[in-house]
């Protein structure tokens, strides 16, 4: 299946069964209830009720989960080449949504630790390398001396340097979040939680695809989605059921459509 086929079956996936469509679209009602209490100006009301104000996080916790779950249901079932949205097992769904957020949090954690190590020996090689002006800068009360000794302490290396970090930050988050998502779909595939962090063969998956194929797939999701955000943007403006309106079927719509468009270009591989 080409790129086209590939988007052409995922915008049309999430209208091919309404009811299942609607369900899905309670279920992130529900799990961005406090935004639709927003919307509806009833936080106001529940303000300064602890038990309310306990209790709402919890609830949207507990279906962003099944959400989160739902939609691995719909990347599993794909890979396996049901043209149907799956059946709601809540229960199974919850738990699975655990899975996956753990799955993204050590994705997520791999280049955090990356970066901070790199903006460790940034900024103790920038210390060191200026501990004199420092020491200037705590020994004096000269304007003129204090801004020269400024401008000599942030010198265009400094600036070169954290740019450098920037860069390479930004790259190991894309690197990851690629890698995550055939992670994710090699898990569905395989039922095996470790697949979803078996470098060797996510790169052999990837490959399979084809880099060029798999980074046109993601640049055109990004465009899709943002197109889809907008639209959402637009229908949460309208007074009290905008952003009801933008969780039921904008948030439903979009989830929907890129594990389905996830389980295609993974199962692309097999072309």
């Amino acid at each position: 299946m080409d790129i086209s086929e590939i988007f052409k079956d995922s915008l049309k996936f999430p209208l091919s069964d309404y009811k299942k469509f609607l369900i899905y679209g309670v279920i992130i009602v529900l799990s961005t209830i406090s935004a639709v209490l927003l919307g509806f100006k009833l936080n106001i009301i529940l303000m300064g009720n602890g038990i309310i104000e306990i209790i709402v996080p919890i609830i949207a916790m507990i279906f962003m989960l099944i959400a989160t779950g739902y939609e691995f249901s719909i990347i599993r079932n794909t890979i396996k080449h049901s043209d149907e949205l799956p059946e709601f097992d809540l229960l199974t769904q919850f738990i699975e949504g655990i899975k996956i957020c753990v799955i993204e949090i050590i994705y997520g954690i791999i280049p955090t630790i990356i970066t901070f190590i790199l903006c460790t020996i940034g900024l103790t090689g920038f210390i060191v390398a200026n501990q004199k002006n420092f020491m200037f800068l705590n020994a004096t009360n000269n304007p003129a001396l204090t801004l020269a000794a400024i401008q000599n302490t942030f010198t265009p290396e400094l600036a070169i340097t954290a740019l450098i970090i920037f860069i390479i930050a930004a790259i190991l988050f894309i690197l990851f979040g690629l890698l995550c998502h055939i992670g994710i779909a090699r898990y569905a595939d395989k039922g095996n939680f470790g697949s979803a962090f078996d470098f060797k063969q996510i790169f052999e998956t990837i490959s399979q695809i084809g880099w060029g194929k798999y980074i046109i797939w993601i640049i055109t999701v990004i465009i899709i989605m943002a197109i889809i955000f907008f639209i959402g943007l637009i229908i949460s403006l309208i007074p009290y059921v905008g952003v009801l309106l933008t969780a039921l079927i904008i948030g439903s719509f979009s989830v929907i459509f890129f594990a389905r468009s996830l389980g295609l270009i993974y199962n692309s591989k097999d072309n």
